[in-house]
């Protein structure tokens, strides 16, 4: 409960932060504030207009990607496959780590987010898709099984057969030593969605396992690596 709390006063610093004024000094920094800014901005007019579906006020954060890509071994998957995407805070550190014969596939129905990444990343890797409908995405693109399957979906929001369907999805499309990586709001923790997740998360996949609560990110969250086989970084 203490951590929770401090979780929370973070939670209401970052914003007053986010509401202070900004002093550019060089053009450098300005442009790097300015593409921030318009990152959030985008971010924060989905979150008014569609809240079940993007869940966050914010993007999610440098730390937030650390923790989540982490468990992947890039020089040996062949398939990533992201649901959710959003503004692209996971994708840009896929892109920027998966190697040559790595192949990407990102699921995204929000149009504006997915209309971003197509013009910063090229149309190829981006499917107008739910994350329900992963298998017959990776089926149009010739693809069978993923090494990884990202997620950043919010899964509290969701009632629970929406989050039944879219785990058979994820597990049936996921390769026997593959592992699935998403993340949950500490808030959302104590959530009836949150709580019914996570259960489904361990009735879903043989091994279940959670890191230490990511501090630095807007708000707080947990990163959950499951998998069916092999050995995974975290804690239960």
């Amino acid at each position: 409960m203490i951590r929770e709390l401090k979780g929370f006063r973070k939670f209401s610093q970052a914003i007053k932060k986010m509401s202070s004024p900004i002093v550019l000094k060089t053009p450098t920094i300005a442009a790097r504030a300015g593409s921030k800014a318009s990152e959030y901005g985008r971010f924060l007019r989905e979150f008014i207009q569609h809240p079940t579906t993007t869940g966050a006020v914010a993007p999610s954060s440098p730390a937030l990607s650390y923790a989540m890509l982490r468990p992947i071994d890039f020089s040996r998957v062949r398939l990533i496959a992201e649901l959710g995407p959003g503004t692209g805070s996971f994708t840009k550190h896929i892109m920027s780590q998966r190697r040559n014969h790595t192949n990407f596939v990102a699921l995204e129905t929000n149009p504006a987010f997915i209309n971003s990444l197509a013009k910063e990343w090229g149309p190829s890797s981006f499917v107008y898709r739910s994350a329900g409908e992963l298998r017959q995405a990776l089926d149009e693109k010739g693809f069978d099984q993923a090494g990884a399957i990202v997620s950043g979906l919010p899964w509290a929001s969701f009632h629970s057969e929406l989050q039944k369907s879219i785990l058979r999805q994820v597990s049936a499309c996921l390769a026997p030593e593959g592992i699935f990586v998403t993340f949950a709001y500490l808030q959302g923790l104590l959530l009836p969605g949150g709580i019914r997740f996570r259960r489904l998360l361990r009735q879903q996949f043989t091994s279940v396992k959670r890191t230490r609560i990511v501090w630095k990110n807007l708000p707080p969250a947990v990163v959950y690596i499951c998998g069916n086989r092999g050995k995974m970084g975290g804690r239960r």
